[in-house]
């Protein structure tokens, strides 16, 4: 993803043009993942929105509102929904089978800490977050509906960029 604009290679094609490519956010693209069987894509972005495009076809066919630059997405194990983070420190998780907002998760609540990444057990099991200011929070999965605060740990003394949970 360049600026406004996600791009598809072939790779391995002696082809250097994209495939296919997505317009449709008005700020730099933040972030970009696949659903499993790699029929639709996802994407954040500095304008404030997530959004889903079939991958068949130009343009973005849903678009979820935040009101603040989208730092990262992530794509839930069961497919069904997104977790975004964004700039004003909100998590929120969007169920795309009823196209709508779920719940939001506070990891300091009352205080605007820019969420910088997002990551999810292979199992769903446990979600980690890392913050603007070296903090990761650790949520635990209950009765395999909403998640939980679980740990907090000051990991660096300023912003993260990037937290990834071990897969074993």
């Amino acid at each position: 993803a360049a600026y406004s604009t996600i791009k598809l290679f072939e790779l391995g094609s002696m082809n250097t043009s994209p495939v296919m490519s997505y317009e449709g956010h008005t700020g730099n693209v933040t972030a970009v993942g696949f659903q499993k069987d790699c029929k639709w894509l996802y994407s954040g972005s500095e304008d404030g929105t997530v959004k889903i495009w079939d991958m068949r076809a130009p343009g973005y066919q849903r678009m979820y509102e935040t009101n603040s630059v989208v730092n990262t997405v992530v794509l839930h194990p069961n497919q069904a929904e997104l977790i975004s983070g964004d700039q004003s420190g909100n998590i929120r998780v969007w169920d795309l089978t009823k196209n709508m907002y779920r719940y939001q998760l506070d990891p300091v609540p009352g205080e605007e800490v820019g969420i910088r990444s997002i990551t999810i057990a292979n199992d769903a099991s446990m979600l980690a977050v890392a913050n603007s200011h070296g903090t990761c929070f650790v949520w635990m999965l209950k009765n395999g509906e909403e998640f939980i605060p679980h740990q907090e740990m000051q990991a660096h003394d300023q912003y993260i960029l990037k937290c990834l949970l071990s897969p074993d």
